[in-house]
Protein backbone atom coordinates (compact mmCIF):
# COMPACT_ATOMS: atom_id res chain seq x y z
CA UNK A 1 0.00 0.00 0.00
CA UNK A 2 2.89 2.39 0.68
CA UNK A 3 4.08 2.09 -2.92
CA UNK A 4 0.57 2.89 -4.19
CA UNK A 5 0.28 5.90 -1.85
CA UNK A 6 3.66 7.18 -3.02
CA UNK A 7 2.59 6.90 -6.64
CA UNK A 8 -0.64 8.80 -5.92
CA UNK A 9 1.29 11.59 -4.20
CA UNK A 10 3.82 11.74 -7.03
CA UNK A 11 1.03 12.07 -9.58
CA UNK A 12 -0.60 14.82 -7.53
CA UNK A 13 2.65 16.79 -7.38
CA UNK A 14 3.35 16.17 -11.07
CA UNK A 15 -0.03 17.68 -11.89
CA UNK A 16 0.69 20.73 -9.74
CA UNK A 17 4.13 21.20 -11.28
CA UNK A 18 3.31 20.58 -14.95
CA UNK A 19 -0.16 22.09 -15.34
CA UNK A 20 -0.17 25.44 -17.10
CA UNK A 21 -1.59 28.49 -15.38
CA UNK A 22 -1.54 30.07 -11.96
CA UNK A 23 -0.74 28.05 -8.86
CA UNK A 24 -4.34 28.03 -7.61
CA UNK A 25 -5.52 26.60 -10.95
CA UNK A 26 -2.81 23.93 -10.79
CA UNK A 27 -3.80 22.94 -7.27
CA UNK A 28 -7.48 22.82 -8.20
CA UNK A 29 -6.76 20.56 -11.17
CA UNK A 30 -4.64 18.24 -9.02
CA UNK A 31 -7.39 18.05 -6.41
CA UNK A 32 -10.00 17.29 -9.08
CA UNK A 33 -7.90 14.56 -10.73
CA UNK A 34 -6.37 12.92 -7.66
CA UNK A 35 -8.85 13.69 -4.85
CA UNK A 36 -6.25 15.19 -2.53
CA UNK A 37 -5.96 18.78 -1.45
CA UNK A 38 -2.80 20.65 -0.61
CA UNK A 39 -3.53 20.66 3.14
CA UNK A 40 -3.49 16.85 3.17
CA UNK A 41 -0.14 16.64 1.43
CA UNK A 42 2.07 19.62 2.18
CA UNK A 43 3.22 20.42 5.69
CA UNK A 44 2.33 23.89 6.92
CA UNK A 45 5.06 23.88 9.56
CA UNK A 46 7.93 26.29 9.24
CA UNK A 47 8.26 29.76 7.79
CA UNK A 48 7.08 29.10 4.24
CA UNK A 49 3.38 28.64 3.54
CA UNK A 50 1.99 25.65 1.69
CA UNK A 51 1.57 27.82 -1.41
CA UNK A 52 5.11 29.18 -1.22
CA UNK A 53 6.45 25.64 -1.00
CA UNK A 54 4.41 24.45 -3.98
CA UNK A 55 5.37 27.54 -5.94
CA UNK A 56 9.06 26.66 -5.51
CA UNK A 57 8.49 23.34 -7.29
CA UNK A 58 6.22 24.77 -9.94
CA UNK A 59 8.37 27.75 -10.89
CA UNK A 60 11.54 25.69 -10.54
CA UNK A 61 10.22 23.31 -13.19
CA UNK A 62 9.68 26.17 -15.65
CA UNK A 63 13.12 27.61 -14.89
CA UNK A 64 14.71 24.21 -15.53
CA UNK A 65 12.95 23.96 -18.89
CA UNK A 66 14.18 27.45 -19.80
CA UNK A 67 17.73 26.40 -18.89
CA UNK A 68 17.40 23.42 -21.23
CA UNK A 69 16.12 25.62 -24.05
CA UNK A 70 19.01 28.03 -23.46
CA UNK A 71 21.50 25.17 -23.68
CA UNK A 72 19.90 23.86 -26.87
CA UNK A 73 19.69 27.23 -28.63
CA UNK A 74 22.60 29.39 -27.40
CA UNK A 75 23.12 31.24 -30.69
CA UNK A 76 19.46 32.19 -30.96
CA UNK A 77 19.49 33.40 -27.34
CA UNK A 78 22.59 35.50 -27.98
CA UNK A 79 21.06 36.93 -31.16
CA UNK A 80 17.70 38.02 -29.68
CA UNK A 81 18.79 38.62 -26.08
CA UNK A 82 17.79 36.90 -22.86
CA UNK A 83 14.45 38.66 -22.32
CA UNK A 84 13.13 38.01 -25.84
CA UNK A 85 14.52 34.47 -25.80
CA UNK A 86 12.75 33.69 -22.51
CA UNK A 87 9.48 35.05 -23.91
CA UNK A 88 9.84 32.89 -27.01
CA UNK A 89 10.83 29.84 -24.98
CA UNK A 90 7.90 30.22 -22.56
CA UNK A 91 5.48 30.60 -25.49
CA UNK A 92 7.02 27.55 -27.15
CA UNK A 93 6.65 25.52 -23.96
CA UNK A 94 3.05 26.64 -23.61
CA UNK A 95 2.20 25.18 -27.02
CA UNK A 96 4.69 22.30 -26.93
CA UNK A 97 4.83 21.03 -23.34
CA UNK A 98 7.38 18.39 -22.50
CA UNK A 99 6.00 14.88 -22.99
CA UNK A 100 9.24 12.92 -23.06
CA UNK A 101 11.03 11.34 -20.14
CA UNK A 102 14.18 13.11 -21.30
CA UNK A 103 14.73 16.83 -21.72
CA UNK A 104 16.87 16.18 -24.80
CA UNK A 105 13.62 16.10 -26.81
CA UNK A 106 12.32 19.40 -25.41
CA UNK A 107 13.17 21.63 -28.39
CA UNK A 108 12.41 19.01 -31.03
CA UNK A 109 9.37 20.82 -32.42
Amino acid sequence: MIKQDTLLLQNWLKTVVTTQGHLQHKISKAQHLHHFNENEIVSDEGKASIYARLNVYSSGYVLRLLECMSADFPVFKKFVGEEVFNSFAKAYLLYNPSTSFTLYDLGKA
